[in-house]
């Protein structure tokens, strides 16, 4: 549990000073738990079947949940309102970052950070 919360953390504290990384398709989606996904083959291959094979439906030669993913990650990761989401990155970087740091919930015990 560790590792994953390490992950968060070191993410969105790079969030906190780039806030671009926010809107990063392949960190946001990807890379962030990386050094889990790298080491532990099965997870790996089940984010790969979730999110690129596994289908709900055919229409017209489509896969309809490829669709909405595509739909789903343009409107998250390349917005019209750029400068927005990088303003909003920081409140929910800081807030995350905050929660998963406070010493009342059960997290604060598996960061390494603290």
């Amino acid at each position: 549990m560790s590792l994953i919360l390490t992950c968060l953390e070191d993410t969105f504290e790079a969030i906190l000073y780039n806030p671009e990384l926010f809107l990063d398709e392949d960190l946001m989606m990807d890379k962030m738990f990386e050094p889990i996904t790298n080491k532990i083959p099965p997870p790996r291959e089940y984010l790969q079947h979730i999110f690129e094979e596994k289908s709900a439906m055919d229409v017209k030669g489509q896969r309809v949940d490829s669709v909405l993913l595509d739909m789903l990650r343009a409107s998250l990761f390349y917005p019209c309102t750029d400068n927005f989401c990088k303003e909003i990155a920081v409140v929910i970087a800081t807030r995350l970052i905050r929660e998963l740091r406070n010493e009342s919930k059960v997290t604060h015990q598996y960061m390494e950070s603290v």
